[in-house]
């Protein structure tokens, strides 16, 4: 009987090891690209009572292009967010900014959690522990808020939280079916003593 020979070479891979540290996502600054087609659009759009999610989108990154309002990558700060969680035994969720925040009918599914995504990380329910953000929120990430808020105002704000005795929250804004937007970190407590 003849037996093949496995003649494949053996390829070592260098070992990959996960960081030890685990380094908060840094923000972007949204740039502002827009045309004129773009705008001439959204006026159209806007008399024709049309309210899409990617029109809503767009509104509020060029809000935040034209007032220097910056950008997390939602990738990275769902990762970081996950990580924290997990080591102190929790899942992370979005709570609304406050009770104006609070959507309608409507819910943020989680990830990681096949039985049950509308609890997992990153979801947000109509329940008692989704109630509005309860800590104080830093001057300037309310003024964000507002600036926001202003010019789109059907953006709804949540802020991130993770049943820690401290947590270091992140803040988010979205409308119905819009991408999640994450435009502002601090430390909790004490972010009135040094800004980021």
């Amino acid at each position: 009987m003849f037996w093949r020979q496995n003649t494949a070479e053996k390829i070592e891979l260098p070992e990959v090891k996960p960081p030890s540290i685990l380094t908060r996502p840094k923000p972007r600054l949204v740039v502002n690209n827009d045309d004129d087609r773009m705008l001439e659009y959204e006026r159209l759009a806007d008399e024709i009572g049309l309210k899409s999610a990617a029109i809503v989108q767009t509104r509020i990154l060029r809000v935040m292009a034209e007032n220097g309002i910056p950008r997390y990558d939602y990738g990275e700060v769902y990762a970081y967010l996950k990580r924290i969680a997990v080591r102190e035994g929790q899942i992370f969720i979005w709570q609304p900014l406050r009770e104006r925040d609070m959507p309608k009918g409507w819910v943020m599914r989680g990830g990681d959690n096949p039985a049950d995504s509308s609890r997992g990380h990153g979801s947000y329910q109509n329940e008692w522990k989704y109630r509005p953000y309860n800590k104080a929120v830093p001057i300037e990430v309310l003024r964000h808020v507002k600036i926001i808020q202003e010019r789109v105002p059907e953006a709804l704000f949540f802020v991130s939280d993770y049943a820690a005795p401290d947590p270091d929250p992140f803040i988010m804004t979205r409308a119905l079916d819009t991408n999640i937007i994450v435009f502002g970190c601090w430390d909790e407590p004490g972010f009135f003593a040094e800004k980021k």
